[in-house]
């Protein structure tokens, strides 16, 4: 798996939490990561996530890792 390099992948991970009708404040606590962290991958701030932080954001987003990240 190719390190995620945010631009374009950023918007598909906001894109599928806003399908769901989820704040990132929700999907930091189903995920466990800070509001501020989720927020910081959202607009490319951050743009190098663990292996397990993606894992945690695609299960609590319903998805596979590929489909937002």
């Amino acid at each position: 798996m190719k390190p995620y390099q945010g631009g374009e992948e950023m918007l598909k991970l906001k894109e599928r939490r806003k399908e769901l009708g989820m704040t990132q404040g929700q999907l930091a606590l189903k995920t466990g990561l800070a509001k501020g962290y989720i927020s910081d991958l959202e607009t490319g701030r951050r743009n190098n996530p663990s292996l397990a932080v993606m894992e945690k954001i695609a299960k609590a987003l319903k998805c596979k890792i590929g489909d937002i990240f």
